[in-house]
């Protein structure tokens, strides 16, 4: 014989909430009373999906809901979108280089701090934060990367642009700068322009 306990007792609820809204729930109809302050009630979520819900949870007791679960990966999905750091939900090549540059200079478990933060080669005080650095640089374009201006300086708003690889290839702390008839330039370049001499005598 089955407990009288757990058979659900079907009556009149203590309050009527059909057509209410809550969150993104809207009561469509009572579905059974469980003791006297336990009703539940079928709703229906913005997004189509029906469930039964706890007055007590609509109304805003302890376990409060106000959707089937939708609500909360919606509000997660936005604040991907609004995050600077992000492009299209997901974490910008913008993102990325900036992240790097301040482990380099920061970390000491970075492969790259020995070159730079061991170097005494430092990050703003404004770049330590991801929106500020965006404001000042933009996102970075297509084919281009981070560049120092000085080598030895720090990473900055002064001292820093978006180059290409050719760029940066010379603007290396350990290249060997020579003088020559044409001015000061790399030894790998001048060694290009005197093989180009030759071969045009």
């Amino acid at each position: 014989m089955a407990d009288k306990n757990s058979i659900p007792v079907f009556r009149k609820p203590l309050y009527d909430l059909v057509g209410c809204r809550f969150g993104r729930w809207v009561v469509i109809a009572p579905h059974r009373i469980e003791g006297v302050h336990h009703t539940k009630w079928v709703c229906l979520c913005d997004c189509g999906t029906f469930k039964t819900v706890y007055g007590s949870s609509l109304k805003g007791g302890k376990h409060k809901s106000r959707s089937c679960g939708c609500l909360v990966l919606d509000t997660r999905a936005a604040k991907k979108l609004a995050n600077p750091a992000n492009v299209n939900g997901k974490p910008s090549k913008t993102y990325y280089i900036w992240r790097g540059a301040k482990s380099r200079c920061l970390s000491p478990s970075s492969s790259g701090y020995k070159y730079y933060g061991g170097k005494g080669i430092g990050i703003s005080d404004s770049w330590m934060t991801y929106a500020n650095f965006l404001a000042d640089m933009g996102e970075a374009p297509a084919g281009l990367s981070l560049d120092r201006v000085d080598a030895k300086g720090d990473y900055c708003v002064e001292n820093c642009r978006w180059a290409d690889n050719h760029t940066q290839s010379r603007n290396k702390t350990n290249n060997l700068w020579i003088d020559t008839p044409d001015g000061k330039m790399i030894s790998v370049d001048a060694a290009k322009n005197m093989a180009l001499v030759i071969l045009h005598l």
